[in-house]
């Protein structure tokens, strides 16, 4: 039998076991700003969380993390941030103040270099207190400092969506692309004869998941020789697939026999025994 976790992750829209990542809340003011953060967590397939902080939460966090209580329950506290990250191979910590000592590299930036650590190594992401962030020692802990980019003058963005933002961008840098399939693509397929004229031009039948289908039909005097078959997404364009059909008479193989009897004469109404070989 599955335990919630493991049903939750065979369950996971991501193809990749994120469990190698931690997330790390340092010193939260806002109850529902945890809540929001393990939401994020549990909608984009992370687990692990370390709070800077005392132990527990309070109610306001369990009613914002809507169907990520496992997230709040399986939480470790440390008394301070060098203590959560112990064990961690590489640390990025989130800014939203310039610092000159420690240079800031964009989202997706960072989210490269996470993918990049070595496998097999845990990698924690680190998210300091809403209102003073995180200090200057702090940050010094982490490898790798990142901004989540704003269209507008707002200052940062609020906690649980700081996490959640991050998250998602981790997540889906690892899913592999998903081909589509167009049920809507009208294709032009030409027929063409040996000669190089244009014989047929018409919009095939949508088979049904990506396939079409149509009849050609020849007349039997039609031109002996090699029909080429074109399909184009845009008549204007190169086809997008092409092949060919051989039209041609159908001779039976030619058999050489000897005919041979005993009869001096033939008479007509008299059988007469006919070897053949």
């Amino acid at each position: 039998m599955k335990t919630p976790e493991a049903e939750r992750r065979s369950n996971s829209a991501w193809p990749e076991d994120l469990a190698r990542f931690t997330v790390v809340l340092v010193r939260p003011d806002s109850p529902e700003n945890i809540g929001l953060a393990a939401r994020g967590m549990a909608g984009t397939g992370f687990s692990d969380l370390r709070v800077v902080g005392p132990p527990g939460f309070e109610a306001g966090a369990y009613r914002t993390a809507v169907h990520a209580d496992h997230i709040l329950d399986g939480a470790r506290f440390f008394d301070t941030l060098a203590e959560a990250v112990g064990g961690l191979h590489c640390v990025f910590a989130s800014s939203a103040r310039i610092r000159r000592d420690f240079p800031l590299v964009p989202l997706d930036d960072a989210v490269e270099r996470m993918r990049g650590c070595p496998a097999g190594s845990r990698v924690g992401i680190v998210f300091g207190n809403e209102r003073t962030g995180l200090t200057s020692d702090e940050i010094g802990l982490s490898n790798v400092r990142f901004r989540i980019p704003q269209a507008g003058r707002q200052p940062s963005y609020n906690l649980g969506v700081a996490v959640t933002l991050t998250l998602f961008a981790l997540a889906v840098s690892g899913r592999p692309a998903v081909p589509v399939v167009r049920r809507d693509l009208p294709l032009t397929m030409v027929v063409d004869r040996p000669d190089g004229v244009e014989f047929l031009r018409k919009t095939p039948s949508d088979g049904g998941l990506g396939g079409y289908s149509d009849d050609v039909r020849l007349q039997a005097d039609a031109m002996r020789g090699s029909w080429r078959i074109k399909l184009y997404a845009d008549p204007k364009g190169d086809p997008i697939a092409e092949t060919s059909v051989l039209v041609e008479d159908f001779e039976p193989e030619r058999l050489a026999v000897d005919l041979a009897t005993a009869a001096k004469t033939l008479t007509a109404g008299t059988p007469a025994t006919i070897d053949l070989s």
